[in-house]
């Protein structure tokens, strides 16, 4: 790899990296498309969805119930997550080939991208099917323990 091969690498992974911190940041703040609410309880989920968290603030009754979906859930979803990491090698891959083609590197990325969401939306039917038939004070309670922003139980603070 020459020298100015690897300087283009680096600049598109630099893109990269700050895009994907923008993301984070847009998400954080609720982004544009985040629902306007002049209700001071309004939801607006930031950070890391919270399993156990989760489950222990669902009602006692649906918490086993509960658990074993989002287990299922988490087995049915295997293979997106696998085909996930391997879009996302192979757009790492075409970034760094040489010689470098553009339009290759693009399509893995919007791959990558695509990947990614299809594991997104396979973790957000799972949720959907856990709340749907929740009271509106318990599934509030439930998404708000879920979604509280601070690191996972049992982790370090990062």
């Amino acid at each position: 790899m020459n020298r100015n091969t690897l300087w283009i690498v680096l600049l598109l992974a630099s893109v990269l990296a700050n895009g994907v911190l923008a993301g984070v940041l847009i998400q954080r703040t609720g982004g544009p498309d985040a629902p306007i609410s002049a209700a001071p309880e309004s939801f607006n989920p930031a950070g890391r969805f919270h399993p156990r968290d989760f489950l222990s603030a669902l009602p006692k009754e649906r918490q086993g119930e509960a658990r074993e979906a989002l287990r299922a859930g988490l087995r049915e979803a295997a293979p997106l997550r696998r085909a996930a990491r391997r879009a996302r090698r192979n757009a790492i891959r075409l970034l760094a080939a040489e010689p470098f083609d553009p339009e290759a590197a693009a399509r893995a990325l919007a791959d990558t991208r695509a990947a990614r969401a299809a594991v997104d939306a396979h973790a957000e039917a799972v949720i959907l099917s856990i709340v749907a038939d929740l009271p509106e004070a318990e599934r509030r309670a439930a998404l708000r323990a879920a979604w509280s922003g601070r690191p996972p139980r049992g982790s370090a603070a990062r």
